[in-house]
């Protein structure tokens, strides 16, 4: 497996958290912040289409829907990587409340 170099830069994050995981390894890295400006190193399968899912779930995030529940809100990035040992990614996101509910 090969790496990637993200750039992750979270300008409000009223959540508190935020995780992001690739389907060559499920297992989600956590960030915590309001705002949120860091590199992570993640996992990628070489010469194939990896996902990248950036995600929050809050029990806070409950307005319409059944209290003591987690909501989850998603965005996802697919990238093509073909065989280099490491490729580098930029991701900005604004608010994390603006992303899609799931």
């Amino acid at each position: 497996m090969n790496y990637t170099k993200l750039h992750l830069k979270v300008l409000a994050n009223p959540f508190d958290t935020i995780k992001v995981r690739t389907n060559a390894i499920r297992q989600a890295t956590l960030i915590r912040g309001q705002s949120i400006d860091t590199m992570i190193l993640l996992r990628h399968l070489p010469n194939q289409q990896n996902i990248i899912d950036y995600y929050t779930e809050s029990i806070r995030d409950t307005v319409g829907f059944i209290p003591g529940t987690y909501i989850r809100r998603i965005i996802k990035d697919t990238l093509q990587t073909g065989m280099a040992d490491t490729i580098y990614h930029n991701k900005i996101i604004t608010n994390s409340s603006l992303m899609p509910r799931q």
